[in-house]
């Protein structure tokens, strides 16, 4: 199994250091180095204090860690709880192991996305958005949500 597994990741979500490009891939050996060449130009060079700072969330407490994952979790069974409690026919979500994304199943309903898009864009309209937070516009949402409730790794911030 290890050699057909790619593993990446990053220190974005788990320890609240988004934006500061800082993650590892582990990798097959005979893909060492064309991966290593498909990435230098993109990831590579990441300054001493952004390496050091990941070696401390690493090796540091990591009771943070478990206060974001309860954080997101109010959001996360929301989301995958949305389509079936919403009563809308034809849709269903698997509920997956982690974060607080959803990707509905929309094939029960008969509609491409695309049309279950403006359909939801015109009902939300139609409504005026209804208190829901919707607002009718030809950009149509995406299935997965990434608006959490604010994560914390200090009591208050």
């Amino acid at each position: 199994m290890a050699e057909r597994t790619i593993v990446l990741d990053g220190f974005s979500k788990t320890y609240a250091m988004t934006g500061w490009r800082l993650g590892y891939a582990i990798v097959p050996e005979k893909l060492v180095t064309p991966f290593s060449r498909l990435i230098v130009n993109s990831v590579s060079c990441t300054n001493a204090a952004t390496q050091w700072a990941g070696v401390e969330a690493l090796t540091g407490p990591q009771d943070s860690v478990a206060a974001m994952v309860e954080e997101f979790r109010a959001p996360g069974d929301l989301n995958r709880r949305g389509p079936q409690a919403s009563g809308i026919p034809g849709i269903t979500c698997l509920r997956p192991a982690g974060a607080f994304y959803a990707f509905p199943d929309i094939s029960g309903t008969g509609l491409t996305g695309a049309e279950l898009a403006d359909r939801l864009l015109a009902e939300a309209g139609r409504l005026g958005a209804g208190g829901h937070g919707l607002r009718a516009s030809r950009n149509p949402p995406t299935c997965a949500s990434a608006t959490p409730t604010r994560a914390r790794t200090s009591p208050r911030q």
